[in-house]
């Protein structure tokens, strides 16, 4: 038997699946990607409703299979955060 298979997903989901503070005080994000090594970016929002931008403040602490954990120092202007696919 031989099977030859191709799966195309038009839209990959991201999932924040934990958000927490940690020990350093800081907001610590992780987030699963459909597929592991998927390049994706964070950004940052003083609305949920827009205005959404690069969050350059991002300390990366693990990238694992599907899975990214970030950090971002607590801040009073930007509130909001997302995970994003980056695009070329």
């Amino acid at each position: 038997m031989f099977l030859n298979a191709l799966v195309l997903v038009a839209n990959p989901v991201i999932k924040i699946t934990n958000v927490q503070l940690a020990a350093d005080g800081n907001l610590q994000v992780t987030a699963m990607r459909e597929y592991p090594g998927e390049s994706v970016i964070f950004q940052e929002s003083g609305s949920v409703n827009g205005g959404w931008q690069f969050a350059g403040d991002a300390i990366l602490i693990s990238n694992s299979g599907p899975y990214i954990t970030v950090e971002f120092p607590l801040s009073s202007t930007q509130q909001f955060y997302r995970v994003v696919y980056q695009t070329q």
